[in-house]
């Protein structure tokens, strides 16, 4: 099918905006004839509003001339159309609905936002029913909308339940959107998603004072459209890329059936490997948070030297690593999985078993001669009873301080018999620690768990395999989760260990310590990546940034997930 994402600008005259929509549908068939046309959010009227009246106001009802208008040219055309505009409800209440029109101009579907931002909290309503899954000859399509994909659940249970094409309409000032949080959902689920943005400036002049209230008008004014529609391939990859500033027409042909493929290299699968008993915390009501404030700053490392993959040596690999990283003044450091191991292979449980245990005693011997409270994070073979499990570990000077086992079946590691059922941490003067190993670092839920339990610092020894995984998946990670990643990987062509922390003067819509305007990113964390030339990477990490998890007022990354409707994440039949 031919898809495409018509980018453009809204002003406060909703009249005005329809023709604008019309003409650019109109440009879109000319250019590419394509089979979807997907437009931004608040196509009617930016969501900018006076009061609760204006906002029922400037909405449309269902039998509007603006929705009619775009179901005729949607018949006209013979193709879908996706419109995102407010619409009026019950009760005078409001929601922010994206609706599909068919090419007969019927109604295909509708999804109502789910995770609203700053003042859409204030005059409109959430929705109480997941979005549906629409059924096209080409295949299923799922929408979404704008904030709804700066955390991973929306889309997560979109795919889950078949959508192979995941559609956004955004109105979204921010430039994080463009290199993350638009393509990591598609590299994540291994699904398309095409995306429509908005340009020009979001708040017109009769609307900067109220949005503004007692506050500057110029930061209003200066809040502009980020642009940079864009449609991605499951494997994360762009395969069209509008500019940032002007209107455009994008589009790609791209065939569905490529997301129904969901493998990876290792025969591990995203979705089969999944085990949705654990992710109940996921899906129910936030709890009270158990958080007890870290460090400012610690040092972190990050060996990319290739600890392990000797034949011979791998526990010398991993001494010398922990004997820099020392040197260099490190306090966490994460090597790669099974560093104690050549190739990080395991060939005989047994034996793998007791060179690990030889491993490990090296290293904390290391620490204790030294009287250091740095902690090194691996992962092990472990045998307990019957069982064999993949258990991620962190070092300190009085042996293993955190076990934890991989709570995932992982294609690279067969031998694994069993594996856990919850996450464990570490608490310590310098942070609240967890681990996440081998296949576990890819699968979302591994780490919004993680952040359930309030931790702040999660060392990930693993082995990439996608170069998606460091272009946006850690990233995103650390990003919606508000924790900092020390990510650690055996030598691969795919990318390179790394870093990721946060800026702990966080929050859109606040002033900053130093006084400065604010970049305009929504949740745009700091990452350092690893040379692949250089034995030790080290970056600086803010463990005490993670108390803070708004993005803008009244938006709680972790607490305001739409966990109510996310139901498929921990349902064992997501599409039943």
């Amino acid at each position: 099918m031919r898809v495409a994402a018509v980018q453009l600008n809204v002003t406060d005259d909703v009249e005005e905006n329809l023709r604008t929509c019309l003409r650019l549908i109109d440009q879109a068939e000319a250019e590419c004839a394509p089979d979807l046309i997907v437009l931004p959010e608040y196509c009617n009227h930016p969501p900018a509003y006076r009061n609760a009246e204006h906002c029922f106001e400037v909405s449309e009802p269902e039998d509007s001339n603006f929705l009619s208008a775009i179901s005729a040219k949607a018949k006209k055309l013979g193709c879908m159309i996706q419109v995102n505009v407010t619409t009026r409800h019950r009760n005078n209440a409001v929601k922010n609905t994206n609706t599909m029109f068919g090419p007969d101009g019927g109604k295909m579907g509708e999804s109502n936002k789910q995770f609203l931002i700053a003042g859409e909290n204030f005059f409109m309503e959430k929705p109480d029913v997941p979005t549906e899954i629409m059924e096209t000859p080409f295949g299923n399509i799922g929408m979404y909308s704008c904030m709804d994909g700066v955390t991973f659940e929306v889309t997560r249970s979109l795919a889950l339940r078949g959508a192979q094409l995941l559609s956004n309409s955004l109105c979204s000032f921010a430039p994080d959107e463009d290199w993350l949080h638009l393509p990591v959902r598609a590299a994540e689920n291994k699904c398309f998603v095409v995306a429509a943005n908005k340009v020009g400036r979001l708040v017109p002049d009769g609307l900067l004072e109220a949005i503004a209230g007692d506050g500057d008008t110029e930061d209003a004014r200066q809040m502009m459209g980020g642009g940079a529609s864009q449609i991605v391939a499951p494997d994360g990859t762009v395969l069209a890329h509008a500019p940032i500033e002007t209107e455009a027409i994008i589009w790609a042909d791209i065939d569905l059936k490529d997301a129904s493929l969901k493998g990876r290299p290792d025969g591990s699968d995203i979705f089969a490997d999944r085990r949705p008993a654990l992710y109940a915390p996921i899906v129910s009501a936030p709890e009270t948070r158990n958080y007890v404030e870290g460090a400012a700053q610690i040092e972190a490392g990050v060996w990319g030297g290739g600890a392990g993959d000797s034949i011979d040596h791998p526990i010398d690999h991993a001494v010398a690593a922990v004997q820099s990283a020392l040197k260099n003044g490190v306090q966490i450091l994460s090597l790669p999985e099974l560093a104690f191991l050549a190739g990080g292979e395991v060939t005989d449980v047994a034996t793998d078993v007791e060179t690990s245990v030889r491993g490990v005693e090296q290293i904390a011997n290391i620490l204790a001669k030294e009287g250091s409270d740095t902690l090194v994070a691996t992962s092990i073979p472990h045998r307990d009873g019957d069982n064999v499990f993949h258990q991620g570990i962190l070092i300190g000077r009085g042996g293993i301080q955190l076990r934890q086992n991989t709570l995932h079946c992982c294609g690279r590691h067969p031998w694994v018999t069993a594996n856990g059922s919850e996450i464990q941490t570490l608490d310590t003067k310098m942070a609240r620690f967890a681990v996440v190993a081998g296949g576990d670092a890819v699968i979302p839920e591994s780490l919004r768990l993680v952040a359930l339990k309030d931790v702040e610092v999660v060392a990930i020894p693993t082995q990439i395999l996608e170069s998606w995984e460091v272009k946006t998946g850690f990233l995103e990670r650390a990003a919606e989760n508000r924790l900092s990643l020390v990510v650690a990987t055996r030598l691969s062509p795919a990318g390179t260990g790394l870093i990721v922390t946060l800026d702990r003067d966080f929050t859109q819509g606040t002033t900053r310590e130093d006084g400065q305007r604010r970049t305009r990113t929504l949740s745009w964390p700091i990452a350092v990546h690893a040379d692949r030339d250089a034995p030790l990477m080290r970056a600086t990490i803010f463990p005490s940034a993670s108390a803070n998890r708004l993005c803008f007022i009244a938006t709680d990354l972790v607490d305001g997930r739409p966990w109510h409707l996310a139901g498929a994440i921990a349902s064992a039949t997501p599409g039943g």
